[in-house]
């Protein structure tokens, strides 16, 4: 379900929760947001087989040299990649697309150098043992995380307490390790890049 979609359906009392919510300064008149449970990443990918030394590049330098990066319409969640998206608008040279595949295709047929592409989605593409992700590497000084959280509409029938007891479950599960076990477990990028943000 998109997005936007999944926003409405919940405001409106359809949804009753939504999870990997970032956030934009809503007000708790509309919205109930929930302590942050964990890092949500977007991974910078290149092919094993093109590596290059990225040690001291930023992707605006990267950019600004002529390399050639794909970046997906909806996802861009630091301050750089926010100004990039600014720049391909005006110069036309960053392809922003709406389909995580498409970028794929594109860097392996060699048409893009590299992806900025959600990193659960590279993992659950490895899981399934996609092509698409075979030659993928992960540069991670070049990735970046944001907090998440799980946000509910204050109409939600599961009632206002309900964010009291899941940020009590959150704390239990960071206590005890288990978010990092689950993390590690099933989305293996999000734990990388987590643990190096700390």
């Amino acid at each position: 379900m998109p997005w936007k979609r999944q926003d409405k359906d919940m405001l409106a009392g359809r949804l009753d929760i939504l999870l990997g919510a970032i956030t934009t300064g809503e007000s708790d008149d509309v919205i109930l947001i929930s302590d942050s449970y964990r890092q949500d990443p977007l991974g910078f990918y290149v092919l094993k087989s093109n590596i290059k030394k990225f040690e001291n590049e930023t992707i605006t330098s990267l950019v600004r040299n002529g390399f050639k990066l794909g970046l997906l319409s909806h996802d861009h969640r630091s301050e750089e990649l926010v100004k990039m998206i600014g720049y391909a608008k005006k110069t036309k040279n960053i392809p922003i697309m709406t389909r995580v595949k498409a970028l794929l295709r594109n860097i392996n047929n060699g048409i893009l150098e590299g992806v900025i592409v959600h990193s659960a989605e590279v993992d659950y593409l490895k899981q399934k043992n996609d092509p698409l992700v075979d030659d993928l590497m992960l540069v991670p000084h070049l990735s970046f995380s944001t907090n998440v959280s799980m946000i509910m509409g204050v109409e939600s029938p599961l009632g206002k307490g309900f964010i009291h007891r899941i940020n009590d479950s959150i704390k239990r599960l960071k206590a005890t390790g288990t978010h990092k076990k689950l993390l590690h477990q099933h989305v293996p990028t999000h734990f990388t890049l987590s643990e190096r943000k700390q």
